[in-house]
């Protein structure tokens, strides 16, 4: 994750994260919402800091944090393949971020594309939060590949907004993308922004 300078959305406002990143040589296949990007506050000066949360060990400072999470499935066997939407519920207890989906509200998911992630390939995924009212925000989100729009899809948050963003995060489920931990030049161990 990373963190900028905390942004108030006024009715009509927006935050918008733009992504390019480029897949490992090995991407492995029927991967359920596996790969998440989250727009979140940042309430608590002490997130600026290299934190750590997996999915068996938590941090306090994850803990009551609004925000939202997109969630892409990865190359699903079934071609069912889609984008998919969450809210961080507040108050939580869990702090363990996006390890995992238990501290998350399902705001709902989009049509089943079947988009696919190739190897060694360059992806734009575009995430933007938009303030629609007192109350109610549009999350949407976008995948492309070069010129291509694999897949978009925008969801209604009605009530009990997020509408302050400090907070980018990032997640992948391990193994998704690269098949090795080892350090080096030309490590098939991640995608790369």
């Amino acid at each position: 994750h990373g963190t900028f300078s905390p942004q108030t959305l006024e009715i009509g406002g927006s935050v918008t994260a733009t992504l390019t990143f480029t897949t490992p040589t090995t991407v492995k296949t029927d991967k359920s919402g596996a790969f998440k990007i989250a727009l979140m506050d940042n309430n608590d000066a002490g997130l600026a800091a290299d934190l750590l949360s997996t999915g068996s060990s938590s941090n306090p400072l994850y803990e009551n944090l609004p925000g939202y999470m997109v969630e892409f499935d990865v190359n699903k066997t079934d071609d069912s393949d889609d984008i998919g939407f969450r809210k961080h519920n507040v108050p939580n207890t869990t702090g363990r971020f996006l390890a995992t989906t238990s501290e998350w509200t399902a705001l709902g998911d989009g049509a089943n594309v079947g988009y696919g992630f190739a190897a060694n390939t360059e992806y734009v995924v575009v995430v933007r939060v938009t303030r629609t009212g007192a109350d109610t925000a549009d999350i949407f989100s976008s995948l492309s590949q070069g010129g291509t729009l694999l897949d978009s899809h925008t969801e209604t948050d009605d009530s009990g907004i997020a509408n302050n963003f400090g907070m980018l995060g990032v997640w992948v489920n391990s193994g998704v993308f690269g098949s090795t931990n080892a350090a080096g030049l030309n490590v098939d161990n991640g995608i790369t922004f």
